[in-house]
């Protein structure tokens, strides 16, 4: 069975009814929700808790606000998605926004189907990494890894699972993970239905090198 990957969510609010219920919204759909009230207190969480993304609302009643917060925690891991999920007009959240490559906003007044906010998440996660369809192929997708990721690549062509990198490499599991999610994000094949990604970017791989011996 293929190793499940689990994206973890720090999402910020400081209006509890609205905290509670779209935690509840992101645990359903599967994601490591860790809800708090304040940037501070995030900040707090972000070593600890190591969060594939950010969702804050902007105006969270103290200082730093959810754009501050998302500059800090960007500074502390660049590869972090960052979602607003705010209040704030359209127009007005899409000049905050501006100051945060690749951050998605979701109207909080007008947003009701929770597929919403899990594509906004997704979108993410992918914004500098989305390959558009029909134009890129496989050395152009595999010349946007970096040389880790490309090393993670190759012992995933060779059969590897997760911990068995893990163990070669003398990384930690969650590591690999975050790693192999990257590598899935860059190749486009998160979440390719039809196939297990892992074959799916072993394919890529094989199809430009062959297939790699347990390096």
């Amino acid at each position: 069975m293929p190793e499940k990957w689990t994206r973890r969510v720090l999402f910020v609010e400081d209006q509890q009814i609205v905290s509670v219920l779209v935690g509840e919204l992101l645990v359903a759909a599967g994601f490591l929700v860790k809800s708090v009230a304040t940037a501070a207190d995030a900040v707090d969480l972000l070593e600890d808790f190591d969060p594939d993304v950010l969702v804050t609302d902007i105006e969270l009643g103290s200082r730093p606000d959810g754009v501050e917060l998302a500059m800090i925690a960007r500074s502390l891991a660049p590869h972090l998605g960052v979602v607003f999920l705010t209040s704030f007009t359209r127009a007005a959240t899409t000049g905050f926004g501006r100051t945060i490559t690749g951050a998605v906003t979701v109207d909080k007044l007008t947003f009701s189907d929770p597929s919403e906010l899990v594509a906004a998440i997704e979108a993410s996660v992918r914004a500098d990494a989305t390959p558009v369809p029909g134009v890129e192929g496989d050395e152009e997708l595999i010349d946007r890894l970096t040389p880790h990721q490309r090393r993670i690549l190759s012992l995933i062509a060779a059969g590897l699972s997760n911990r068995e990198i893990a163990e070669r490499s003398g990384a930690s599991l969650r590591a690999v993970e975050r790693s192999v999610s990257r590598v899935f994000d860059t190749l486009g094949v998160s979440h390719v239905s039809a196939i297990n990604p892992r074959v799916a970017a072993a394919n890529r791989y094989s199809r430009l090198f062959g297939r790699p011996s347990e390096q």
